[in-house]
């Protein structure tokens, strides 16, 4: 199939104030999860809000502008997942009171981040890759390559979050929000200058959606 979105699941119930945080404000009306899930590089968002827990389906880079600045630091327990699956880029992460327990990345088929140990269900979006070669050169078995599917994990993550394992995320129906730009904020390709040339005081690197687009 093939996403190019982020989601992020909340154990607790989100106020706009909080969203806004992740760089989300309301635009009025509702958007289904579909239509976020199929559209790339929309910078819409779908946001359900349902028993007691919060799920964000983003088809920006908000979210992951956001996990890259570190502001995931909700009180409870956060889940979050991206994949863009044209290049074969995954994230997941687990943040529980501000502290990561769990950061995985996956990128150009290797694993760029493992912090913490695994949690329960990630072997449902996990596989081996099998070259072919089930010995290395001095005769011990080699080590297993391990993938992830990316669309997969999009789909697992409510059940890893403890929700049910019936959720469909392509059935949910939220609010609408939209990416929120600070005032003053600039898309000015010079605006990076100084980082590309190690200048201090240059701007912060763009997340990985935002390089990957030239955003």
């Amino acid at each position: 199939m093939g996403f190019n979105t982020a989601i992020l699941i909340a154990d607790s119930v989100l106020t706009d104030d909080t969203v806004k945080t992740l760089n989300l404000v309301p635009v009025g009306g509702q958007i289904t999860a579909e239509a976020v899930l199929l559209t790339p590089s929309d910078t819409r968002a779908c946001v359900v809000r349902e028993g007691g827990s919060t799920i964000i389906l983003d088809g920006g880079e908000s979210l992951t502008t956001a996990a890259d600045e570190g502001r995931l630091g909700i009180p409870g327990t956060v889940h979050f997942a991206a994949t863009v699956s044209s290049v074969d880029f995954s994230e997941f992460t687990v943040v529980s009171n501000g502290e990561i327990v769990r950061h995985l990345c996956y990128e150009d088929g290797e694993t760029t981040i493992d912090v913490g140990e695994p949690v329960p269900g990630e072997s449902r979006w996990l596989i081996t890759a099998d070259d072919g070669d089930d010995e290395t050169r001095t005769g011990e078995p080699a080590e297993a390559e391990i993938e992830v599917d990316g669309d997969i994990l999009i789909q697992k993550l409510p059940e890893m979050a403890g929700l049910s394992p019936d959720l469909d995320v392509f059935a949910l129906v939220g609010a609408a929000y939209d990416a929120f730009e600070e005032q003053g904020e600039t898309t000015d390709p010079g605006a990076l200058e100084g980082e590309e040339t190690g200048e201090e005081g240059s701007a912060k690197r763009p997340g990985f959606f935002g390089r990957l687009f030239g955003r």
